[in-house]
């Protein structure tokens, strides 16, 4: 019998949603677009799933989710691609893809503080170079 972690991340995260919440295949964006917080799912290293409350951007019918540098979850990602996000209940089975483009990422940062505001505190926190990832379907 294999040990928990080598579980591929895909069925962990097919039994949490099957367990806790319902399944779709990705969400509407413009739907969800008002949604203040969420939740992202990954894997730690251990094999634990990880529930994380975050903040949503959707700009241009795309969904945008950002973290600092030095987070567990973001960590998790850069691993793992393969995420879910849960919104209002259901669990969206997508791909997390990093933002690199300057421009781009300028753009998404502007968004978000144009949802949420600017908060010097937590810009300091996130760092001046935040991962920034665009959800793709999987």
């Amino acid at each position: 019998m294999q040990p928990f972690r080598s579980i591929p991340i895909v069925l962990v995260l097919a039994l949490v949603s099957a367990g806790s919440a319902a399944a779709a295949d990705s969400p509407d964006w413009s739907a969800v677009a008002d949604e203040e917080t969420v939740y992202v799912i990954t894997t730690d290293e251990d094999g634990e799933v990880r529930e994380t409350k975050i903040w949503l951007l959707v700009l241009d019918d795309v969904g945008y989710i950002r973290t600092s540098r030095s987070t567990r979850w973001g960590d998790n990602v850069e691993r793992e691609a393969a995420i879910a996000l849960r919104v209002d209940g259901t669990d969206y089975p997508l791909r997390a893809v990093f933002v690199e483009d300057e421009a781009e990422r300028a753009r998404i940062v502007a968004g978000f503080e144009a949802k949420y505001g600017s908060n010097p505190i937590l810009n300091w926190i996130r760092g001046d170079d935040p991962r920034i990832m665009r959800l793709d379907p999987r």
